[in-house]
């Protein structure tokens, strides 16, 4: 229940548009950390896999209860700044739509976000 609640604020948001239940080819970086939004923090339990053509994120299984994969394709997410918190360095990003979400990531994550996105 908590956990259906908890989605509901930007994970339910964003599954509307980008949620996916195939998983693409690619590097998978497991048991990383992001931020949806300024209240939902994922600690230690998201794996990213970068494709060719996008970014999947997925909740690890146990706690995937309200939280379908999500698949971003790159030219939907945007780098928008560096922010220093009480934890170090958070790197924010755009996902859709202006009005679509934002995501923190740490610094490792966001080397290799960036790289996609850029085209290196």
């Amino acid at each position: 229940m908590i956990l259906k609640v908890i989605s509901s604020f930007g994970w339910s948001k964003l599954a509307k548009r980008y949620s996916t239940f195939t998983r693409p080819e690619g590097a998978s970086h497991h048991w990383q950390s992001m931020s949806l939004g300024r209240f939902l923090n994922y600690s230690r339990c998201i794996t990213f896999r970068i494709s060719e053509n996008g970014l999947y994120v997925e909740v690890f299984p146990l706690l995937s209860l309200g939280h379908p994969p999500l698949y971003f394709p790159w030219s939907h997410i945007r780098f928008r700044k560096e922010a220093v918190g009480l934890f170090g360095k958070n790197y924010l990003y755009d996902l859709g739509t202006p009005r679509g979400g934002r995501m923190a990531v740490q610094e490792k994550m966001h080397r290799v976000i960036l790289r996609e996105i850029q085209g290196d």
